[in-house]
């Protein structure tokens, strides 16, 4: 019965524990200065230079802390044959954007069908300083264009979080609490 009443006691309390891992929506492409939409692949060329693609963080009010932020970007040549040159930032509302990474002198060989694919792991720090950026759940990636021409694919990103518990999950948590209190009690007796 001490086992039963402890094991029940874990349960509760296993809602508390471990990260969630947690699939990012892509929700589109846009460019400045009105954050018009546009469509993937997006040419990138001294005419439309920039393009942000926008995510959203599904349940972000859950969120209590995010332990990896993860980010890809795919780009391809458009056959002229070398020179693209460009930077992928995590653009932030009040301040100056966070840097993820350059990319260039060439994307020379790849094609909308194997794109040259740029991976960020967000560090602590960074994480830290883009979160609160994020409160409703949406944020962008700036590709800004150097220099030279080429397509952008497109990109993803995934978190990996602890979620704050809602009110209703704290019920068998309560119970579990409970059990063990009951066992312990009962144990001492």
């Amino acid at each position: 019965m001490r086992s039963l009443v402890f094991l029940a006691g874990l349960m509760g309390l296993s809602a508390f524990a471990g990260a969630t891992p947690i699939a990012v929506n892509f929700k589109n492409a846009e460019t400045p200065p009105n954050s018009t939409q546009v469509s993937l692949p997006f040419f990138a060329s001294s005419e439309s230079d920039t393009v942000f693609l926008r995510f959203k963080i599904p349940g972000i009010g859950t969120v209590g802390t995010i332990n990896t932020f993860d980010i890809t970007v795919s780009l391809y040549d458009d056959g002229d044959r070398g020179g693209e040159t460009g930077v992928i930032q995590f653009a932030l509302p009040n301040g100056p954007n966070l840097t993820l990474g350059n990319f260039g002198p060439n994307l020379n060989g790849f094609t909308a069908g194997s794109p040259d694919v740029f991976t960020f792991d967000l560090t602590p720090d960074q994480i830290a300083q883009v979160f609160p950026s994020i409160e409703d759940g949406n944020f962008r990636i700036r590709i800004q264009r150097n220099s030279g021409s080429y397509y952008v694919a497109g990109g993803t990103a995934s978190i990996d979080a602890n979620l704050v518990p809602e009110p209703a999950s704290l019920i068998p948590a309560g119970i579990g609490l409970l059990l063990v209190a009951v066992g312990l009690h009962r144990r001492r007796k």
